[in-house]
């Protein structure tokens, strides 16, 4: 099911066919902008979307259907890749793989729950006076 003619039938992600009945969400454009939130590049984040859409793919697939240059492809492949979320699946042609969504979404849920760990011990230096300088740098003065 991941040969190019079976693959260029598939819809694009983000693609208005694939809209659903909640008032015309496109449920790849909200998972797409919850990645960016989460800190990966739109482009990785499409990529992503795009893998778990359709499965092993090459670069000229994703490209097509996640609407990703091919050259940034490589990029946002190898983003994926040093967060968990993508691996290399096969050579010649060159074909990537998104990690299994269950181990997707703890990688996720790690990197949400770290953040805020970082956020709460950030939050517990401010209310206690600890700014990392001085006195004077956690204060703030209007501009008038």
């Amino acid at each position: 099911m991941t040969d190019s003619s079976t693959f260029a039938e598939r819809r694009q992600v983000g693609d208005p066919q694939r809209r659903v009945a909640d008032g015309g969400t496109d449920p790849a454009a909200v998972v797409t902008e919850e990645l960016t939130e989460l800190g990966l590049t739109t482009y990785a984040a499409r990529t992503f979307v795009a893998l778990t859409c359709h499965g092993p793919s090459t670069a000229k697939e994703i490209s097509s259907v996640a609407d990703v240059p091919r050259t940034r492809v490589y990029d946002s492949v190898e983003e994926l890749e040093q967060e968990g979320l993508a691996a290399v699946a096969g050579s010649d042609p060159l074909r990537f793989v998104a990690t299994p969504l269950p181990q997707a979404v703890r990688v996720l849920r790690t990197r949400v729950r770290d953040r805020l760990t970082r956020l709460e011990a950030g939050l517990d230096d401010v209310a206690e006076g600890d700014t990392g300088g001085s006195r004077e740098s956690a204060s703030w003065t209007a501009q008038t």
